[in-house]
């Protein structure tokens, strides 16, 4: 919500692009007799089949918070779109917390935008020791970590909208 509200405090020359916030939902909400791509990802998939036409690009904020973040391109993200990530991380001096290398796939809330030609990057600390466990709580979050990952965000927004 930080990200919105420093854009929206920005002054943005005439003409630049829309830009769009999507909080998804029912990314979990599954029917274990059937594959997880075909019952997951409700929200992204509905949203991504009502709209990928209308988007140039899609950003995921997924565990983004972790102590002692270091968040490598997920495999199956946009190469081209991650590597402006990581630029945009060095101009913020965040440069650590996005090093060169590539984690394992991921199906997540990006996955529906890739499959409909849509540059999307998923933005996830993986594997996270305290998924869906007790311990995923506050005391999992660092503070330091998300102000690197809203300053690297902001600022590839900023170049995106351009």
């Amino acid at each position: 919500m930080e990200l919105a509200r420093a854009l929206r405090r920005s002054k943005r020359p005439a003409g630049t692009r829309e830009l769009r916030f999507v909080l998804f939902d029912g990314e979990e909400a599954t029917d274990d007799s059937r594959p997880f791509t075909d019952t997951g990802l409700r929200g992204s998939t509905a949203y991504a089949r009502r709209h990928a036409s209308e988007i140039r690009a899609l950003i995921l904020l997924d565990f983004v918070a972790g102590k002692d973040m270091r968040i490598q391109r997920e495999a199956s993200s946009h190469p081209g779109l991650w590597k402006r990530l990581r630029r945009a991380a060095r101009a913020v001096g965040a440069g650590a917390a996005f090093p060169a290398g590539v984690g394992g796939a991921i199906t997540d809330d990006h996955t529906p935008f890739l499959a409909r030609g849509v540059p999307a990057i998923d933005l996830i600390q993986w594997p996270y020791a305290c998924w869906h466990k007790p311990c995923d709580d506050l005391s999992a979050v660092s503070e330091r970590s998300l102000d690197q990952t809203g300053e690297t965000v902001l600022e590839i927004v900023r170049t995106l909208i351009r």
